[in-house]
């Protein structure tokens, strides 16, 4: 690969890029999440495992559940936001191998079956993949704050 993003690209993805407290009144489309959700679905895990699960949390009622859940500092953010994404993990994973990674796919899942193996790896490709999310909203103009859940 040659050609590299410009600068205002990588000022947007990387050296600007922090995250946001704030958000506008603005909805955002179905059509902008299934657009963001297209770039994020097959970015690169290991073994192509894909274990990221994405909550969309758009309504007030749903927003509110999980404000409670929050730490107090960010309930007001979740409840403002126009939408918050849960990152999870499925640890059953591995199912979706054979369709995932078709040369090596069955073989894979033989690995997977360690639990503590699944658990790492599902951890891990998760962060990533939710790390990708936060990569590709930027890419499309949209801020980000991320959240970690209170332990």
């Amino acid at each position: 690969m040659s050609d590299k993003l410009d600068d205002l690209a990588l000022d947007r993805l990387f050296r600007t890029a922090r995250t946001s407290n704030a958000w506008t009144e603005r909805p955002l489309a179905e059509q902008q999440l299934r657009d963001l959700y297209d770039l994020v679905k097959l970015g690169p895990t290991s073994a192509n495992c894909c274990p990221a699960r994405f909550v969309w949390v758009r309504s007030a009622e749903a927003k509110g559940k999980l404000a409670a859940l929050a730490a107090p500092t960010n309930a007001p953010k979740i409840l403002a936001a126009p939408v918050t994404v849960i990152v999870g993990y499925d640890l059953d994973f591995a199912e979706q191998l054979p369709r995932l990674f078709p040369a090596r796919g069955k073989e894979m899942q033989r690995y997977f079956s360690d639990p503590v193996v699944a658990q790492i790896t599902a951890f891990r490709n998760s962060s990533l993949q939710g790390a990708y999310l936060i990569i590709a909203a930027r890419a499309l103009g949209l801020d980000c704050g991320p959240i970690l859940r209170p332990s």
